[in-house]
């Protein structure tokens, strides 16, 4: 048996399996089950490889005669080695320094070295083995249904871009100008920033601003504290959503596509962009298509070891760095050529957020305050860059989230509780997460701005413009941040106590829905019964059959024609479909229909309707 734990096949394959799937544990709501396997499997093969060579050494060096000791030190030293190449994350990345680093590594590989040497190469391995079963455990609990697919699962193809850029616009603009949305990571209102750091407000930044014709927003809020479900509310409208997998594209990409425009993302990283690049013309993140598949089938395996990416030319999905430089250069390059087509432009750029809780309040501030001050700065030359090659340009810059100053009184017990232990006050910890920036140059025709809360509603408030269409207003959604299901400000302004809503949320927005409610808003009728749907689904449909009573709408026919269709009440839900069939489809209500056709006895209509799909969608969808 210590022979058989001895072996350096064995040695190296566990010590490539282990910390590859401890990463994954780590990581688990970021990876398919299949994923786990591959990336876990691969690791295995190459360790075993690895160990196969390293044994065929160590024989050689018997047969010349090297003592025993040499030679268990040479084991020891290379699988310590292995282990840290495949667990350079999970080991060293919290170093801050390359000398804290280095000083990791070397002491790794002489724990390891001396190990192997004093009591022998298996017990190397019986180490290895309690860590990775350590690691299957923590695996066990935390495998639970997929919530949050990885980002790079979405990437497509143009022809995600195409079949919907040939659409009829759902609200037709009547201006087109080249929209620019800087997306900026950390940054706070000028407000925050001297409230929570003491950054003093920039007299020239202010006049930076009225130079330009921005607005600025005196009191704007994140709805979400991270920076994907930041971009999920500003770009997909949605304030609970999951990061998942898109089939179709968000809201604000889909009414621009509609209305042809090209998409441009730019960043240096895929990690924030990446799942809307199906629909995008342009992206400065470029991404292989063999680097596409790689990390498809064994993307744990290289996204946690710097070493091991450079086999993938260095990139990483999970990166969320920022190099404005970077994304400064793709820019200007793009703006030198001419676009026959009004364009929407998303850039990333901005500060960082104090993730770790490794900072005292004092050294955090000494950290944030200078790249709060380079990014104002980043922000007027990006601007002036933007203008001088497009002067009727739309710009919206606002930030991401806060740079979480108070993120430990998340951490452990009641937070509220925490807010009082720590003698701080609600308003100053919501303003640390949700206080943003918000500065917008609308177009030349806005005479007064409108008023905007959250990030959930400022493309409503665009589109509502650029369509000269105020009814889109009455879709306007609740403006509240929330944060590990903690309810924290309303419309911009916290609460005396942070609320533990929990599943709750959404009893909340009903309870706000049904109190600012106007009779005679259809739209606002509608999302009540949209909230309703799985709480009350008979007084959901109770409240769409009321819409109807007062004339055609379609949004409350197309929401009745799923209700019915879904619980399986095919003969009411035929007349529906067959009238959403007739006027403008998409491949989802051909299907339900023909599902109808098929269960009401009538297969060769319901294949002859798919078929004839083709021929209103362009290709065969369903």
């Amino acid at each position: 048996m210590t022979a058989l734990l001895a072996n350096p096949a064995l040695l190296c394959m566990l010590a490539a399996l282990a910390p590859t799937v401890a990463f994954v544990s780590v990581n688990t709501r970021f990876f398919t089950g299949r994923q786990m396997a591959q990336s876990a499997g691969v690791a295995a093969v190459v360790g075993g490889v690895l160990g196969l060579l390293l044994w065929l050494l160590a024989s050689h060096l018997n047969a010349a005669g090297v003592g025993e000791g040499y030679v268990s030190a040479l084991l020891g030293l290379c699988t310590g080695g292995i282990f840290l190449v495949f667990s350079e994350r999970l080991v060293t990345e919290l170093s801050k320094t390359k000398k804290a680093r280095l000083i990791a590594n070397l002491s790794g590989l002489t724990v390891s070295a001396l190990l192997a040497l004093l009591l022998s190469p298996a017990v190397l391995s019986g180490l290895l083995i309690v860590y990775l079963g350590f690691s299957l455990f923590d695996l066990y609990k935390k495998n639970n249904p997929q919530k949050e697919l990885l980002v790079y699962e979405t990437m497509g193809t143009s022809e995600a871009r195409q079949s919907v850029s040939t659409e009829a616009p759902e609200r037709p603009f009547k201006h087109k100008p080249n929209v620019y949305l800087f997306f900026l990571e950390s940054i706070h209102s000028e407000k925050a920033a001297e409230l929570i750091y003491g950054i003093p407000p920039d007299p020239e930044m202010a006049e930076f601003y009225q130079k330009h014709g921005f607005t600025v927003y005196e009191n704007f809020f994140s709805n979400n504290a991270w920076t994907l479900h930041s971009l999920n509310s500003l770009i997909e409208n949605k304030l609970n959503a999951i990061i998942s997998e898109l089939e179709y594209p968000p809201y604000v990409i889909r009414h621009f596509l509609q209305n042809g425009y090209k998409l441009n993302l730019f960043d240096n990283y895929a990690y924030a962009f990446v799942r809307y690049s199906k629909w995008a013309d342009y992206c400065s993140f470029y991404l292989p298509i063999w680097i596409k598949k790689l990390y498809i089938f064994c993307g744990a395996l290289f996204a946690q070891s710097a070493i091991l990416r450079k086999v993938v030319l260095g990139i990483d999905l999970f990166e969320t760095g920022i190099n404005f430089d970077y994304t400064y250069g793709a820019v200007e390059q793009k703006l030198k050529k001419h676009n026959d087509m009004p364009v929407f432009n998303i850039f990333r750029f901005g500060a960082r957020h104090n993730d770790y809780n490794f900072y005292t309040y004092k050294s955090w501030e000494e950290v944030y305050t200078p790249l709060y001050v380079r990014t104002q700065a980043e922000i007027k030359r990006m601007t002036e860059l933007i203008v001088s090659h497009d002067p009727n340009a739309v710009i919206i810059a606002t930030g991401d989230h806060g740079a979480m100053q108070y993120l430990d009184v998340w951490t452990n017990g009641d937070v509220n509780d925490n807010i009082a232990k720590k003698k701080l006050n609600h308003d100053l910890v919501a303003r640390s997460f949700f206080d943003v920036l918000l500065a917008v140059r609308w177009p030349a025709h806005v005479n007064t701005p409108p008023k905007i809360y959250t990030h959930i509603n400022v493309f409503k408030h665009l589109f509502a413009i650029l369509c000269e269409d105020n009814t889109i207003l009455s879709d306007i959604k609740i403006d509240i941040s929330q944060k590990d299901n903690f309810l924290v400000a309303d419309k911009a302004k916290p609460l005396e106590r942070f609320q533990n809503v929990g599943a709750g949320l959404l009893d909340y927005d009903i309870e706000e829905a049904e109190k600012h409610l106007d009779p005679n808003d259809k739209a606002g009728q509608l999302q009540l019964a949209q909230l309703l749907l799985n709480k009350n689904p008979v007084r959901a449909e109770r409240i769409v059959r009321g819409i109807l009573k007062q004339g055609p709408y379609a949004a409350a026919e197309a929401m009745l024609s799923n209700m019915l269709f879904e619980q399986n009440r095919v003969a009411e839900a035929k007349d529906y479909y067959c009238t959403k069939i007739c006027k403008t489809p998409d491949a989802d209500d051909y299907l339900k229909y023909a599902a109808i056709l098929k269960a009401q006895g009538q297969p060769e209509e319901a294949l002859a309707l798919l078929l004839g799909s083709k021929k209103r969608l362009g290709e065969l969808k369903p």
